[in-house]
C-alpha cells in the first residue's frame, strides 16, 4: 500500500526535487562537510607561548590569546612576570618544566590582569591589552587549553589549583578564525 502526499513548494533550504527519482532528496552536503572538518582538525602540540615572541618595544611581538586559530583543542602554557619592584627590562629566568630563558617583563595579550589565588570565586577580571594592564607584581607560569567550534570557543587558563574561564560566544570559523575577535568576554574565576 502506498500514500500519495502533495508538498508545498517552500519545504525547507535542505529538500531538494529530483526528477529522475520523482521525490525528495535532504541536501545535507554542507553539513558533511563541516563534521569532516572537524574530524580531519589536528591535534597540536601545547603551544607555549612564550616561545612565539617577548615583550620588545614593538607590542606586536606580544604573544596573544585572543588569536590562537583552529578548530578544537589547542593547549598552552607561557609566564606572566610583570611590574617587579627588582627587576629590570632585559633581566632572564628560565621557565619552570621547559627550561626556556623567559624575559623581562613576559606578559600575553589576553590574560587574566590578576593572578587566579588573588581573586574570590565567581569573580571575574578583565583581559590585558597592555602590560600596564596588569595591577601589581606577578611572577608565575600557566597552562591552559581553548577549545573551538563553530559556535562558541572557551579557554580555560590554570595556575596551581586555580582557574579562569571565558568565552568567545561567535564561534570559529572552518579556517580557523574568529568569527568576531572582539567578542571574548571577561575571565570568571572558577
Amino acid at each position: 500500500m502506498s500514500v500519495k502526499t502533495v508538498a508545498p513548494n517552500n519545504m525547507g533550504d535542505r529538500l531538494d526535487w529530483s526528477d529522475s527519482g520523482k521525490q525528495y532528496n535532504v541536501n545535507v552536503a554542507d553539513l558533511i562537510a563541516r563534521i569532516e572538518a572537524l574530524e580531519n582538525a589536528p591535534i597540536n602540540e601545547p603551544i607555549n607561548l612564550m616561545e612565539l615572541s617577548y615583550l620588545e618595544p614593538n607590542e606586536e611581538q606580544v604573544p596573544n590569546l585572543n588569536n590562537i586559530k583552529g578548530l578544537g583543542w589547542k593547549p598552552f602554557y607561557g609566564n606572566i612576570w610583570v611590574n617587579s619592584s627588582t627587576n629590570k627590562t632585559g633581566d632572564t629566568q628560565n621557565q619552570n618544566g621547559s627550561g626556556v630563558t623567559i624575559t623581562y617583563p613576559a606578559w600575553v595579550v589576553g590574560s587574566p590582569v590578576q593572578e587566579p589565588f588573588k581573586v574570590n570565586s565567581g569573580d571575574t577580571v578583565k583581559c590585558a591589552t597592555t602590560v600596564t594592564d596588569y595591577p601589581d607584581e606577578q611572577n608565575y607560569d600557566f597552562t591552559g587549553y581553548q577549545l573551538a567550534t563553530y559556535v562558541e570557543v572557551v579557554q580555560m587558563f590554570f595556575h596551581q589549583s586555580k582557574a579562569y574561564i571565558r568565552t568567545n560566544d561567535h564561534g570559529m570559523k572552518a579556517d580557523g578564525s574568529l568569527v568576531n575577535v572582539n567578542a571574548w568576554g571577561d575571565w570568571y574565576r572558577v
